[in-house]
């Protein structure tokens, strides 16, 4: 979409694992594998010539293992981003 004017809605699901170790702000400690499931959307505004702008807003739910039990727990998060295109 380089040098594109229109602005572009990008809808979709995501899911999947990863190792992490983290401690949440209730001193909650995990340290293990995280499953996520999640929606999300992003918008990509164009920044005249070839950039463009990326917002992104995702919302679902992590399940890991806090002080040795298991807990699920709500995902929402939001990101920026930007590109140039070739």
């Amino acid at each position: 979409m380089a040098g594109s004017s229109y602005c572009r809605v990008t809808l979709g699901l995501g899911s999947g694992a990863a190792w992490a170790r983290q401690r949440l702000l209730t001193n909650e400690a995990h340290s293990g594998l995280v499953y996520r499931g999640y929606a999300a959307v992003a918008v990509d505004l164009p920044l005249g010539g070839r950039g463009q702008l990326t917002l992104g807003w995702d919302a679902g739910a992590t399940v890991a293992r806090f002080n040795g039990d298991p807990s699920a727990r709500l995902l929402v998060r939001a990101w920026l981003g930007g590109g140039c295109g070739f």
